[in-house]
């Protein structure tokens, strides 16, 4: 095990210094820049739980009950978050990694398994770094926590971490090895990758669903924090916190970093416990499913190649593509199939789309709360707009940075076929250009209409709403496509590193910074001022996004599709 750890960090190294051959000093900048961007929030998590926790720290009930309802629902999101990540990560890892054919064929086979395992555990460890230790050292700074207490508190949260990767990888494992048995019982094409992919994330879906149906079964939020008079009181109010997640891990790190504030080293030691606990039953579970992973990658590596004469037939029937009758059409179709079938990039669409229904869902489970206790909304309208137009820019760009930014790098392997093609590079570009157009405006529409579920809007408002979200919609489209197309790499086609590069950098600050100026002017416009600066401000996002794909189509006059030096 140790000499596979030191072959990765051997490859890792290798891959850095080949990764910094060329364009080192702009590679420089971005590792700063992302490493600022990092910081940055994590520094805004710690500052949020050192305020929140200040205010009420004089507070005999509120000082027990925000704290633990805080810490119950931070580690249960990042728990979730490392599931999520560790589980679309780790099947790609484990089946599709391209080039493990050479060592799946040898006997060591298992170092491949290994390899992924480790990667994914390495790699899911983002929530813990951005979000719970800024968290803990933010709540260290007004509840102070002992060294004994804070380190069971860290091996907590990195328990917490490998009970996430692990039961990621047991449960796709598990659905694959399901349906492996019964397309063996049965003599029948059941299993596929994508058919495993689908069964294990409906499980997923299923297990998210009756997490959301438990916690979001708190109802009255505000009574939870309302003044209180007694002991009793307060006690049965902070175990109906409890009791909303007593069945999860993550409970058990909250009980740890609890423990550990209160002196109570003995409940934090206990926690840890149940943690390795739960840490050995999953390992077990998952040692025991190691005998299905050779079987599984073989018939996952298969393709869906028939030699029946029927297929034969079918085969040699009339192409499929491309059904449209220009080359603009042929390249539009060509970007929504391969959008649909890159089944990787799907699952990182969907998983971007359920944190935003996230957020959509505590929207209206707040607004629930403040009219059963009679706050008008209409009185807040202006900050609730503008908040919900900065959250919408924030995600919208999320989907841009991850699609749309990389897919001028991301025709890496298909270089040689648009290059030899007869067509310009222009009509490449404003195919994407109107694929992601289509894709990302049917996304504002959907933001739209929820935005006026949950507060209704005034006609002229309302109108006024639509045309700024749709605009920045397209601007933030043509800023991400044109950079991608500007500023190309094909050193690399992987689109989570792409992202992370100078112009993907660049994308994030201008499209957040642009856009929370714009979410400012209209909250001015809700809060009674003039239409004036709103309208100018959509005629410059106009002009902008008009001046963006110009300078484009310049660029891209002396555009080739070449390896960097």
């Amino acid at each position: 095990m140790f000499a596979l750890i030191r072959l990765l960090r051997e490859y890792r190294s290798r891959w850095f210094r080949r990764y910094m051959r060329s364009q080192k000093a702009a590679k420089i900048i971005t590792i700063i820049i992302f490493c600022a961007v990092l910081f940055g929030v994590a520094f805004g998590i710690f500052e949020f739980f050192r305020w929140e926790l200040t205010i009420i720290s004089h507070d005999a009930y509120l000082r027990v009950a925000l704290p633990l309802y805080l810490y119950e629902n931070l580690f249960l999101i990042v728990f979730i978050l490392v599931f999520l990540s560790a589980f679309i990560g780790g099947m790609f890892a484990l089946f599709k990694g391209g080039d493990d054919a050479l060592v799946m064929s040898s006997p060591r086979f298992m170092l491949v398994f290994w390899k992924s395992y480790w990667r994914t555990l390495v790699s899911s460890l983002w929530p813990i770094v951005v979000m719970t230790i800024p968290a803990f050292l933010g709540s260290s700074v007004v509840l102070p926590i002992t060294v004994w207490g804070g380190v069971l508190f860290i091996i907590a949260i990195c328990l917490l971490d490998f009970l996430g990767v692990t039961a990621a990888f047991i449960v796709f494992l598990t659905a694959s090895a399901l349906l492996f048995i019964i397309s063996r019982i049965f003599n029948v094409r059941l299993i596929t990758f994508g058919r495993a992919a689908l069964a294990s994330s409906l499980l997923v879906v299923l297990a998210l669903w009756g997490t959301w149906a438990r916690v979001g079964a708190q109802g009255d939020i505000l009574r939870l924090f309302a003044p209180t008079v007694g002991s009793v009181v307060v006690t049965s109010r902070v175990d109906i916190i409890i009791s909303r997640f007593r069945i999860f891990p993550s409970h058990l790190a909250t009980l740890a970093l609890l423990g550990g504030q209160t002196g109570t080293v003995v409940q934090a030691a206990i926690a840890v416990i149940g943690l390795i606990l739960f840490a050995v039953v999953a390992g077990i579970a998952l040692v025991s499913l190691l005998s299905v992973y050779l079987p599984l990658w073989q018939v996952f590596q298969e393709g869906r190649f028939e030699a029946a004469a029927a297929a034969m037939r079918m085969r040699m029937g009339p192409a499929a593509f491309p059904r449209a009758k220009t080359a603009l059409g042929a390249l539009f179709e060509k970007e929504a199939l391969m959008f649909v079938r890159e089944m990787k990039g799907l699952f990182w669409f969907f998983f971007l789309f359920f944190l935003w229904a996230v957020q959509i869902g505590l929207e209206f489970f707040i607004r629930a709360n403040l009219l059963k206790y009679g706050v008008d909304l209409a009185k807040i309208i202006a900050q609730v707009e503008s908040l919900e137009l900065v959250t919408a820019i924030y995600f919208m760009g999320a989907f841009i940075l991850r699609f749309a930014y990389p897919s001028f790098s991301g025709e890496l392997k298909k270089a040689w076929i648009l290059g030899t093609a007869p067509l310009s590079v222009q009509k490449i570009f404003w195919a994407k250009f109107f694929f992601y157009s289509a894709v990302f405006l049917f996304l504002g529409a959907m933001f739209c209409g929820v935005n006026f579920a949950i507060i209704q809007l005034p006609f002229s408002q309302a109108l006024a709403f639509i045309v700024f979200a749709l605009l920045m919609v397209a601007l933030l489209v043509a800023y991400g496509l044109g950079l991608g197309a500007m500023f190309p790499d094909f050193d690399t086609d992987d689109p989570e590193l792409l992202s992370t590069s100078l112009p993907g950098l660049a994308f994030i600050f201008g499209s957040l910074l642009y856009g929370g100026f714009g979410s400012y002017l209209f909250y001015k416009f809700l809060s009674g001022g003039s239409v004036l600066p709103l309208a100018a401000f959509d005629v410059l996002t106009a002009a902008i996004a008009f001046i963006v794909l110009r300078l484009t189509m310049r660029s891209l006059d002396a555009f080739e599709f070449v390896r960097g030096d």
